[in-house]
């Protein structure tokens, strides 16, 4: 695949007022600890040319928005749920946030939630390829058939 454009990398920067406290956060949401730490920044790798950093710039803190294509939203949101009742449980707080997924027209699911600084981040879910029912025919079929 050739590049698009001249950018041959991404490095999708978030700002946090506390990067540490907010590291455990985006552990949740990514579903893993981070790949990376260099000084304050703390980087997950998305993929090989793609990175997301949680940084430390207090002035610019929820104020950062994002959005983030994830393959099992379901399973996000349930990790998100679980970490904020525990969080909320050990501060002695009560309750975790609602969250209410929206489906687009196109089958994409959508979300924004905010991360403990109040950055915004929408995650959005692609439909998964729905299986072909036993009536219609796919190259396999059709190939067996001839």
């Amino acid at each position: 695949m050739s590049p698009t454009s001249a950018v041959s990398h991404l490095f999708a920067v978030m700002p946090s007022r506390d990067t540490r406290a907010a590291a455990s956060w985006y552990a949740t949401l990514f579903g893993r600890p981070s790949d990376e730490e260099v000084g304050d920044e703390i980087i997950w790798e998305i993929s090989e040319t793609a990175w997301f950093v949680l940084a430390p710039h207090a002035e610019h803190a929820g104020h950062g928005i994002a959005t983030l294509a994830v393959h099992d939203l379901d399973g996000v949101l349930e990790r998100l749920r679980t970490y904020e009742e525990e969080t909320a449980t050990a501060a002695g707080a009560a309750g975790s946030e609602q969250y209410l997924v929206e489906t687009y027209g196109n089958g994409v699911r959508h979300i924004a939630v905010r991360d403990p600084d109040g950055n915004s981040l929408a995650l959005a879910e692609e439909p998964t390829p729905e299986e072909p029912t036993p009536e219609e025919p796919t190259p396999e079929r059709i190939a067996d058939e001839v």
